[in-house]
C-alpha cells in the first residue's frame, strides 16, 4: 500500500501533466501572431467608432462649407458684374457729349483716354450713328465699320433705353466681350442722336474673384441664350461655347440660391449654384459656381483620418504596454534585420542575418537571406549584361560614324555630279522639247533636294557629337540676331518681330544660336500667308521654375493631337506645296534641348498660330 507522500506525489504528477496539456492547448494564444492581433484589436476597437461617431458630422459640416463658399462666390460675382454695367452706363452718359457735331473731331482722342483710365476690364468705347456707323472709337479704327445689324443696336433704338448685348466679338477691337449699348440724345427733340457701346472685356470679368482651391471651385458667366461669355481659368472650354443643352444652364432658374448636384460641361460632378445678372430690373446672365464632389469627399476623408490621428494618440497608451511585451522578442532581431539593410544600402550585398531562433519571425529571416542571394546573382548578371551592351554601343556609335562618312562622301559625290551636269544642260540650252527640259528640271529640283536632306542629316549627326561648352547666354540678342537673318532672306516681307529684353540661359553658344534660327525661321516660313504676320520670343515660367523661351507666332498652327510628332527627323504636318520644307528644323531643336538636358514642347491650334517652348537644364 502507498503512504500519503506517495499520494501526495503522484497527485502532484498528475496535476502537472494536466498543466503541461492545458497550456499546450493554449500555446497559439500566446505566439507572437496571437498578440499582435489582440494588439491590433484593442487598437482598432476605438478607432472604427470614433470613425463611424465622426463620418456623418464631418461630411454634413464640408457640405455646409461648400454650399456658402458657393453662395457667397456666385453672388460676389453677380454683384460686381452689375456694378461693372452701371459704371459702364455712366460712363457712357458722360462721354455722351463728345458726339456733338462741333466736337467729333476730339471724339476718339476723349474714348482713347476713357479706354486707358479704364483699365484691362473694358475692351473698348465707341460712339455709333443711328444708321449704325462707327463715328469715333478709343482704340485704332483702320477701316469703315458698321454696327447697325447687331441684335443690342436694334433693340436700344427701339426701346430708347440701354440695352446689354449676349457674347460678342468687337468688330473694332476684336476681342470677346460682353457690350452695353446706351442712347445719347443730344437735343431736345427726344430721338436718339447717337450712341454709346462699351465693351467689357470677357476674358477679364471674372478676375480678381478669390477661389477656394481646396473645394475645387469654378466660376462660369452665362448670357441669356446659354453662350459662355467668361469662366475661371480651371474652366477648359473656350469663351464662346454654346452651353444651352448643359444641365446648368437649363435648370438654372431652379439651381438659383440652391445648391445642387449637377453634372458640368466637363461631365465634373459639381455641387452649382446659380445667381441672375440683373441690369435695371432685367436678367442679362447667369453666374455659375460649383464645388466639385470629389473634392469634398476628399476633403471629408481628410478630415476622418485626422480624427483616427487622435485617436490613435489615444491608443499609445496601448502601444506603449505592446512594446514592453514585444520588446524582448522582437526588437533584437528588428535590429539584426535593420542591421544587414544597413549595410545592403551601403553596397555589402554579403551581409546575411543570422538565424539563431526557430520562431514566427524566422521565416522573414530566411527570405531575407535568400532575396540577397537572389540580387548578388542578378548584379552578377546584369553587370555582364551592362559589358555586353556598353561593347554593342560603341559598335553601334563606330557605325554610325562610318554611315555619317559615307553620307557626306559617297553619296554627296554622285548627287553633285547630278547637279552640276544638270546644270551644265540647262545653261546650255541643249534641249529643244519643252518636255526635256521640264524632265531636267525636275531632276535638277530632285538632285538639290537630296543635297539638303544629305545636309540635314548630317547636321544632326553633329548635333549629337558636338561638345557642349556652357556659357552665359544673351538670348535675347541672340533671338534679335536670328530674326534679322529671316529679314534679310526674305526682304520683300513685313512681319512684327517682337523680342524681349533680358532673356538669359547657360548653354552652348553655337547649339542655342541653332536652336534660335530654326524656331525663328519656323514661325517665319508659317506665317507666310497670315496678313500681319506677327512673331514673339519671350520668357514664360514654366513647370519646376524654370524659365522657357517661348517663340509665338499667328501663322497656320497645327492641330495638337499630332503635337508629339512635331519633332520627329523628316516628319511634316503640313503640304511641301504651301511650306516648302525638309521636317529637320524642330527636329534639330530637340537634339539640341536633349543635349542639355532641358525640355521642348509646342501648343497650338489650326489656323490660330503655335508657340514653342524650350528650357536648357542649369
Amino acid at each position: 500500500m502507498s503512504g500519503p507522500r506517495e499520494l501526495r506525489r503522484r497527485w502532484a504528477s498528475r496535476t502537472r501533466r494536466r498543466w503541461c496539456r492545458a497550456m499546450a492547448h493554449l500555446a497559439p494564444l500566446f505566439s507572437l501572431r496571437a498578440r499582435l492581433a489582440i494588439f491590433a484589436l484593442l487598437c482598432a476597437v476605438p478607432v472604427l467608432t470614433l470613425s463611424a461617431l465622426q463620418l456623418r458630422g464631418d461630411s454634413a459640416r464640408i457640405r455646409t462649407a461648400a454650399v456658402d463658399a458657393t453662395n457667397n462666390l456666385a453672388e460676389v460675382a453677380a454683384r460686381r458684374l452689375e456694378q461693372d454695367l452701371v459704371n459702364a452706363e455712366v460712363v457712357s452718359q458722360a462721354v455722351g457729349s463728345v458726339v456733338h457735331p462741333d466736337t467729333l473731331g476730339s471724339c476718339s482722342l476723349t474714348l482713347a483716354r476713357v479706354v486707358a483710365a479704364a483699365g484691362p476690364r473694358v475692351t473698348n468705347f465707341i460712339a455709333v450713328s443711328p444708321a449704325g456707323d462707327v463715328l469715333c472709337s478709343g482704340r485704332p479704327l483702320t477701316w469703315r465699320v458698321n454696327v447697325g445689324d447687331r441684335p443690342h443696336v436694334i433693340s436700344a433704338l427701339a426701346s430708347q433705353r440701354p440695352v446689354v448685348s449676349d457674347f460678342a466679338v468687337g468688330r473694332v477691337s476684336g476681342q470677346d466681350n460682353l457690350q452695353l449699348v446706351v442712347p445719347i440724345q443730344l437735343g431736345a427733340g427726344g430721338s436718339t442722336d447717337a450712341l454709346v457701346v462699351a465693351g467689357l472685356t470677357a476674358a477679364t470679368l471674372l478676375d480678381g474673384i478669390p477661389l477656394d482651391d481646396s473645394l475645387h471651385l469654378t466660376l462660369m458667366m452665362l448670357d441669356r441664350r446659354g453662350t459662355l461669355v467668361s469662366r475661371s481659368t480651371d474652366v477648359v472650354m473656350p469663351r464662346g461655347q454654346q452651353l444651352a443643352d448643359s444641365d446648368i444652364f437649363r435648370r438654372r432658374e431652379q439651381v438659383a440660391g440652391k445648391p445642387t448636384v449637377l453634372a458640368g460641361p466637363d461631365g465634373v460632378r459639381r455641387l452649382y449654384v446659380t445667381q441672375p445678372v440683373r441690369f435695371r430690373g432685367e436678367t442679362v446672365a447667369w453666374i455659375a459656381s460649383g464645388a466639385q464632389v470629389e473634392a469634398l469627399e476628399q476633403l471629408a476623408f481628410e478630415a476622418r483620418r485626422r480624427n483616427l490621428a487622435i485617436v490613435g494618440l489615444l491608443a499609445a497608451a496601448v502601444m506603449g504596454l505592446a512594446v514592453l511585451v514585444f520588446r524582448p522578442v522582437v526588437l533584437g532581431r528588428y535590429r539584426g534585420l535593420l542591421r544587414v539593410a544597413t549595410h545592403v544600402e551601403g553596397g555589402a550585398y554579403g551581409a546575411r542575418v543570422a538565424v539563431r531562433v526557430v520562431d514566427d519571425i524566422t521565416p522573414l529571416e530566411l527570405a531575407v537571406n535568400q532575396m540577397l542571394d537572389a540580387i548578388e546573382r542578378d548584379r552578377a548578371g546584369l553587370e555582364s549584361r551592362v559589358r555586353e551592351r556598353t561593347l554593342e554601343l560603341e559598335q553601334s556609335n563606330r557605325d554610325l560614324q562610318a554611315f555619317t562618312y559615307s553620307v557626306s562622301h559617297d553619296l554627296r559625290a554622285p548627287v553633285a555630279t547630278i547637279t552640276a551636269f544638270s546644270q551644265q544642260l540647262e545653261e546650255r540650252q541643249v534641249l529643244a522639247d519643252a518636255k526635256d527640259r521640264h524632265f531636267l528640271a525636275r531632276i535638277l529640283a530632285a538632285a538639290r533636294r537630296m543635297d539638303a536632306l544629305i545636309e540635314g542629316m548630317l547636321a544632326l549627326a553633329q548635333i549629337n557629337r558636338a561638345e557642349i561648352v556652357p556659357e552665359p547666354l544673351d538670348v535675347s540678342a541672340m533671338a534679335r540676331e536670328a530674326a534679322q537673318e529671316c529679314r534679310e532672306a526674305e526682304p520683300g516681307r513685313e512681319v512684327k518681330v517682337r523680342v524681349a529684353d533680358g532673356m538669359s540661359a547657360r548653354g552652348d553658344r553655337r547649339l542655342m544660336q541653332a536652336a534660335l534660327a530654326n524656331l525663328l525661321s519656323n514661325a517665319w516660313k508659317f506665317t507666310r500667308h497670315t496678313q500681319r504676320a506677327e512673331i514673339a520670343v519671350i520668357p514664360v515660367l514654366a513647370e519646376g521654375g524654370h524659365i522657357a523661351i517661348c517663340v509665338r507666332d499667328n501663322g497656320a498652327g497645327f492641330d495638337e493631337k499630332y503635337a508629339s510628332r512635331l519633332f520627329e527627323a523628316f516628319h511634316r504636318l503640313h503640304g511641301n506645296k504651301d511650306y516648302p520644307g525638309l521636317g529637320i528644323g524642330l527636329a534639330t531643336v530637340q537634339r539640341i534641348v536633349d543635349r542639355h538636358h532641358g525640355r521642348v514642347w509646342a501648343e497650338g491650334a489650326v489656323g490660330h498660330g503655335a508657340a514653342f517652348y524650350f528650357y536648357f537644364a542649369d
